[in-house]
């Protein structure tokens, strides 16, 4: 009789242990591109949206891409870098057509590139 419970609680505990890994769910991981180039085009201070275009030899390059850059500005992600260790915050209106642009985007927002979705950025660097 004492076999017979312990051998209910064991195959109980492992059906329990066997069941909770399935529901785990096993985050992948998105890649994020840093310093992809591109360069203004159109910039609509109303909503604070900018239309770039890609340049150089990138893999992913983008014509006319939407990147929509509310909350860039107020999380400081919107800056120039003067050195290694020393950079400027910039504000959205300090951005000009034609600026020269590094930017940080994850994957899954690249592949909007080739619709009219707006992009979302991790951050934007001015270089200058």
């Amino acid at each position: 009789m004492k076999k017979l419970s312990v051998a209910v609680l064991l195959s109980a505990v492992l059906l329990i242990l066997t069941s909770c890994s399935l529901f785990q769910k096993e985050e992948e991981e998105e890649l994020v591109y840093l310093g992809l180039n591109a360069v203004i085009l159109d910039i609509d201070a109303e909503n604070k949206i900018i239309t770039v275009n890609g340049v150089k030899e990138e893999e992913h390059i983008w014509a006319g891409a939407h990147i929509d850059c509310k909350g860039l500005e107020e999380d400081w992600k919107i800056f120039t870098a003067k050195s290694d260790q020393d950079f400027s915050i910039l504000k959205f209106d300090d951005l000009k057509i034609s600026d020269k642009l590094k930017v940080s985007i994850r994957e899954g927002e690249l592949n909007k590139s080739g619709t009219s979705e707006l992009m979302k950025v991790e951050q934007i660097e001015v270089v200058r």
